[in-house]
């Protein structure tokens, strides 16, 4: 059996193949935009391990995994791990998805977020075409739902951190319960794994809830120098994400993420029953 994790050599996308190369038999392939195993799997055993060239962007990529099983006569893509690309525009998602099935795919795990609900735009879309598409075709679908990644703040925060010493949100006096991607990874390569329920969705969230005030707290005392966390505007908020690379749609979604926050949702989602409690990688 052949799974295909695209996002293949991302922030879960490592340690869930390191996961299967070491716990089991399956045939791993990671899709990425360069199509390379990443220097951060050796030391892993990567016999069973492929990589192909994919790009959610670049439609022409989507069939190189299914001829890759076949040139190299592997077998047949089972099931797909989707990570969504960086960008808030994600509905090409579908496309992929309905291009999947037509390959003979029926089983796909979504990485979503505790914040999209099925129908929400951006992930929540693709939440609703696959619960759309086990009501209609009896596909198996599982959603995975993390709250706020804390490796976040090397992808979002690390130039303020080194060069300005402070960290930026909208989100106040907000808690959020952060997770980490190993946790993540730990919970989807359970599912993936144990295939024996499906169409369902499953929230997931780290031990104890921290505002970004404690948060600098803690940058501070690893550090050893002061660092805050600095209160911004929406509009300076979207020219700080500009400033360091990301798209403005995509930016404009994390501000709306962030003002959730401030206004209480993920230590809502924390106090829930039935959600996944990831160990404590706070301040690991």
């Amino acid at each position: 059996m052949t799974i295909l994790l695209t996002g293949g050599t991302g922030k879960t996308g490592v340690p869930l193949a390191r996961r299967f190369s070491d716990r089991s038999t399956h045939t791993i392939l990671l899709a990425s935009r360069k199509g390379g195993k990443p220097e951060s799997l050796s030391g892993s055993d990567l016999s069973r391990v492929h990589a192909v060239k994919f790009d959610w962007l670049d439609r022409a990529s989507w069939t190189n995994p299914f001829d890759y099983v076949t040139e190299q006569n592997l077998s047949k893509i089972d099931r797909i791990y989707l990570i969504a690309p960086v960008t808030w525009e994600v509905r090409m998602m579908n496309d992929f998805i309905d291009f999947a099935r037509e390959k003979g795919v029926n089983r796909f795990l979504l990485l979503s977020a505790t914040q999209a609900e099925p129908g929400d735009p951006s992930l929540g879309e693709v939440h609703a075409h696959l619960k759309k598409l086990g009501t209609e075709q009896g596909i198996q679908w599982v959603v995975v739902r993390p709250t706020w990644f804390i490796e976040n703040l090397g992808e979002f925060q690390i130039e303020s951190i080194k060069d300005q010493d402070t960290i930026f949100s909208v989100w106040e006096d907000g808690k959020v319960p952060f997770v980490s991607a190993e946790d993540i990874s730990e919970l989807v390569h359970e599912r993936l794994s144990d295939w024996k329920t499906w169409n369902y969705d499953v929230i997931i969230h780290g031990p104890e809830l921290f505002t970004n005030d404690q948060v600098a707290d803690l940058l501070s005392t690893a550090l050893g120098r002061t660092i805050t966390h600095t209160r911004i505007t929406e509009a300076e908020y979207i020219e700080h994400m500009r400033s360091i690379g990301f798209d403005e749609s995509f930016a404009w979604g994390l501000v709306d993420g962030e003002l959730r926050i401030a206004q209480g949702s993920e230590e809502a989602i924390f106090r829930r029953e039935g959600a996944v409690q990831g160990v404590d990688n706070t301040t690991s």
